[in-house]
């Protein structure tokens, strides 16, 4: 048993160590801010929302070209959205999800929207 007693302290102090230089190193480490296509295809039409900067535009960003309109790139100054879950939403024979989470105050913060499929029905 005094082998045992031993051994189990360095183990427990090199644990203790490993937890100590993570923890630190993860203080570190800035907040991530992520840039955002704005303007879903194909009617784009896309604009920053307040907050944001434009620093590109393109016909077709990160998806499906536009028929009008044109897709911008915004820089985001908030930390990166949390994508939790997806709502979608019926309209006529378009589906569209919206990927974001719920804020403590029960208010949904969207991430993203977008058309997702094919659907029938509407959502009043």
């Amino acid at each position: 048993m005094g082998f045992l007693r031993k051994i189990s302290a360095p183990i427990q102090f090199f644990d203790l160590k490993i937890i100590m230089v993570g923890v630190f190193i993860f203080s570190l480490t800035p907040s991530v801010n992520a840039d955002t296509w704005r303007g879903t295809a194909p009617f784009c039409e896309g604009r920053c929302l307040p907050g944001e900067a434009q620093i590109a535009t393109s016909n077709f960003g990160d998806g499906a070209p536009c028929w009008t309109g044109y897709k911008v790139l915004c820089r985001n100054s908030e930390p990166t959205c949390n994508a939790a879950q997806t709502n979608t939403s019926c309209y006529g024979i378009i589906q569209v999800c919206d990927n974001g989470s719920y804020e403590y105050t029960g208010a949904w913060r969207s991430c993203s929207t977008y058309i997702c499929g094919a659907c029938f029905g509407f959502n009043w």
